[in-house]
């Protein structure tokens, strides 16, 4: 990708871009080190409603002469990498993880296939130790205390939907479900924007 290339992308988001400018600009003012204003960056939009922005924090580093090199690229990335694995005790798995991978650009999490979903994480080892044990072994291997149904419903993930409705689960109890997660999104004044529909991932049952 062209450094052009990787400007037009930035256009399209520019408070991000403006933000990346600004938390930098402020840390020239302190001794806490050239290249640490990245690493408070990712770790507030690891944690933030949105951690795919993180995307355009990569853009705007990578786009600098100082990162013109692919060594250089690849020691950004490397420290990236292990603040979101850092993150990970903070909020949780799974946006840390959407921060991984809308940096590598990916444009899906999961598939049917498992050996797809974690070759996902090829060039990220740590993640998909992550995702193997501690996503997909925590929630899907202990059956003693909960079935499979109660699982879903204990993982409420919205972007799951399919694999609720392919346990068994009704469209019209998956749709229940779907609801009260929003309903309970509202009593927070949380933005459900991204959240599909269950008729959206109807077609992957």
């Amino acid at each position: 990708m062209s450094t052009d290339q990787i400007r037009s992308l930035l256009c399209h988001n520019d408070p991000i871009t403006e933000l990346c400018h600004g938390i930098e600009t402020s840390f020239k003012s302190t001794s806490l080190g050239p290249d640490s204003w990245y690493l408070l960056t990712i770790t507030c939009l690891s944690g933030s409603p949105d951690p795919e922005l993180a995307k355009d924090l990569y853009l705007h580093v990578i786009q600098k002469e100082k990162s013109s090199t692919s060594a250089a690229r690849q020691a950004f990335i490397r420290r990236i990498r292990e603040a979101l694995v850092k993150c990970v005790s903070i909020v949780g798995c799974c946006k840390p993880i959407e921060a991984i991978i809308s940096i590598s650009q990916y444009r899906a999490i999961y598939t049917r296939d498992e050996k797809s979903t974690l070759g996902h994480f090829d060039a990220h080892r740590d993640f998909q130790w992550i995702s193997k044990e501690i996503t997909y072994g925590l929630y899907l291997s202990d059956r003693q205390v909960f079935n499979d149904v109660e699982t879903e419903i204990i993982e409420g993930d919205p972007l799951a939907y399919w694999r609720t409705r392919r346990i068994g689960v009704s469209k019209e109890d998956t749709q229940v479900l779907w609801e009260c997660i929003q309903r309970v999104a509202r009593i927070f004044d949380l933005k459900m924007n991204k959240v599909p529909t269950v008729d959206a991932v109807e077609y992957d049952v």
